[in-house]
């Protein structure tokens, strides 16, 4: 899970209150919680890179995969949208990891910030579209 509004501590609290042990699942490498900021500002392809990690490490543990939950807010935040609109262009609408699955996510005000043509190049970067 990568966040860009919530803290995570406040992720942290919220999963706990919904009844999962959110320390255990850490500790047992089935959940990773990171700031958006953090992972996308620094290295735009850092997340991926550790989300394929993940997926293969997963493989080998013999779990059944990977499911990562992307907040995009960061991008607005530093203001990088011609970042962000490259970086969705570069990812595979069909990943090759059998054992990965994903969902970008925006916050409606932010998305609603981006021109018609930003917010196209979005949608049809992306398998499916939810909304």
């Amino acid at each position: 899970m990568v966040t860009t509004y919530d803290s995570l501590d406040r992720i942290k609290d919220s999963l706990t209150q919904a009844g999962i042990s959110v320390n255990n699942e850490i500790k047992n490498g089935n959940l990773v919680i990171l700031d958006a900021v953090k992972a996308y500002q620094i290295d735009i392809l850092g997340a991926l890179k550790f989300a394929t990690t993940l997926a293969k490490r997963a493989e080998s543990d013999r779990k059944s995969g990977v499911f990562g939950l992307t907040e995009m807010g960061s991008f607005f935040i530093a203001e990088r949208i011609a970042s962000l609109l490259e970086y969705e262009r570069s990812l595979p609408k069909k990943w090759e990891l059998n054992n990965f699955k994903s969902a970008c996510t925006y916050h409606k005000d932010d998305f609603a910030t981006l021109s018609k043509q930003q917010q196209e190049t979005i949608l049809s970067a992306h398998n499916r579209v939810l909304g």
